[in-house]
């Protein structure tokens, strides 16, 4: 008798407190924490330019590489049409830079992505950055997914999170600032605070530790690769919706900090050497190599993929000269 007592009221703490942990969570959709203020600037001033550009356009789309290392101005100049740059950051991952960004498309429209490696492997594992974005600033998303991936959000929000949420921080800093704020973006989405010249002291010794870690620090893609990641299906049933639409994908190699091993590892070269017909096995027009976006380290600002201001135009003239003419300068 007291055995079934004892499992009868384990079942009803169990239930108890996993209705307790629903309803902390669903107070957490829509507050957001400063941490990840600066991706919703970034969002809202990148969607309202996209909701507001007539077609023909050219969307740039990927994470940080994007942000940082297109000239959108040069591509507008080039092409002779409207570009927005909806890079934000490749941490919140491919499904949500995919899904988030259809709704800005229409027929002959133009999507260039110079997506991040990591991105073609698009890891199902939710990370800290898409938790807070997501729950915090973009809670839309979430309630559009599947019961299954509103789940995984529920089941894995740290109690660190839940603490900060319900203790609802304010950011000090006003609208807007900080080195990745809405301020440091131009008209078109491109970040244009890359430039040692216009930090403070204090951002500047952040950006030189950030710089001195990447420098150091190599990354191994190639031994990560998966062949049969969930990232490849991903990216063909994303461009078969688009052509299905009349909407053209390029995909293209991000700006990547050179390191010894991408040379002298095979496997690492292998990688690199083979994923432009990886990606052409999908039907997906794959344009330049990756060998040929590889820069030394000085021509980045604080990651292996952000250029600096400097670098990021002549990347984007290197760029254009591996692109043929866009599909809409055709028929002009």
């Amino acid at each position: 008798m007291r055995s079934r007592f004892y499992w009868l009221g384990l079942a009803i703490a169990l239930v108890g407190l996993s209705m307790l942990w629903l309803v902390l969570f669903a107070a957490q959709l829509g507050q957001p924490v400063p941490e990840t203020r600066w991706m919703a600037e970034a969002y809202a001033i990148k969607r309202a330019r996209a909701q507001s550009l007539p077609s023909p356009k050219v969307v740039v789309l990927a994470g940080s590489s994007a942000l940082f290392s297109i000239d959108s101005g040069l591509l507008e100049k080039t092409w002779g049409r409207p570009v927005v740059n909806l890079g934000v950051n490749a941490a919140l991952g491919l499904d949500y830079l995919l899904r988030t960004a259809e709704p800005y498309l229409k027929p002959q429209d133009l999507v260039l992505m110079p997506l991040e490696y990591p991105l073609y492997q698009a890891d199902r594992r939710l990370n800290a950055q898409l938790i807070d974005h997501v729950i915090g600033q973009d809670p839309d998303y979430w309630r559009s997914l599947g019961w299954g991936e509103r789940l995984r959000f529920i089941t894995q929000l740290p109690a660190a999170r839940l603490l900060a949420g319900l203790g609802r921080q304010e950011d000090p800093r006003p609208p807007g600032a900080g080195l990745y704020g809405g301020n440091a973006l131009d008209e078109r989405g491109d970040h244009r605070r890359n430039d040692w010249a216009l930090l403070d002291p204090a951002e500047r010794a952040a950006v030189a530790s950030a710089h001195a870690e990447a420098r150091a620090k190599c990354h191994t893609y190639g031994r990560q690769d998966r062949p049969n990641a969930p990232g490849w299906r991903r990216l063909r049933d994303f461009h078969r919706r688009l052509q299905a639409r009349g909407i053209t994908l390029w995909l293209v190699p991000p700006a990547l900090m050179d390191q010894p091993s991408y040379h002298q590892d095979p496997i690492e070269r292998r990688y690199y050497q083979t994923l432009p017909e990886r990606v052409r096995a999908l039907g997906i027009p794959f344009f330049g190599t990756p060998e040929s976006f590889r820069y030394p380290p000085e021509d980045f600002f604080d990651t292996p993929y952000h250029l600096t201001a400097q670098a990021r135009t002549r990347h984007t003239l290197a760029l254009l000269a591996q692109l043929p003419r866009p599909p809409f300068a055709e028929s002009q």
